[in-house]
């Protein structure tokens, strides 16, 4: 139903990936099973002070959250329908850095305190109604979960104790998909109160 699941060697693991011993060949049909299987719960906690931590990795990133810092602190669905019309399915790639940005910051509000209604309606409108027709299917799974609370793993390290270190590990990911969540998330996060 254009829900992608990703195989994988090796972490870091994505909220759609399931990692196996070895990769099956292309063309080769997979069932998934989980019996028995190790999960991992990929919804996202902010830990105690997410503004101030948020304003730390940007500093260290030297970055800013540009569109969508307006329209978490205003708590807008307008104005993140815009950013999202804006940023979804903008660059190359199967999960375009722009789609990566919404994806951090759309996993951080779901994440963060608002109240329920708030929220769910924030991020509907961030989405859009045409989410799988701008942009890849993986980067739609991704950014549908993300709307969920559910992130890459490293994401979730930000939050915490050993975030440096999380943040090192994000940069690993992909060409710029794990900077842009760092950016996203820690943008989001300040801007969220």
């Amino acid at each position: 139903d254009g829900f992608v699941i990703v195989l994988g060697t090796a972490g870091p693991l994505l909220p759609n990936a399931v990692e196996v011993a070895e990769l099956p060949a292309v063309g080769t049909e997979v069932v998934v099973r989980f019996d028995g299987a190790e999960t991992w719960d990929p919804t996202l906690r902010l830990g105690d002070d997410p503004v101030t931590r948020g304003a730390e990795i940007m500093r260290a990133l030297a970055a800013e959250l540009g569109d969508l810092a307006p329209a978490v602190q205003a708590r807008d669905p307008a104005l993140a329908a815009a950013a999202g019309v804006r940023l979804i399915g903008r660059g190359r790639g199967l999960t375009p850095e722009s789609d990566d940005v919404v994806a951090g910051v759309a996993a951080v509000v779901a994440a963060g305190p608002w109240p329920a209604a708030e929220r769910e309606a924030w991020l509907r409108a961030l989405l859009g109604e045409t989410l799988r027709v701008r942009t890849t299917a993986l980067s739609a799974t991704l950014l549908e979960l993300a709307a969920r609370g559910h992130i890459a793993e490293p994401v979730h390290g930000l939050f915490g104790r050993e975030w440096r270190d999380a943040l090192a590990r994000l940069r690993r990911l992909g060409h710029s998909t794990g900077a842009a969540y760092a950016r996203a998330a820690a943008g989001a996060a300040r801007a969220l109160l």
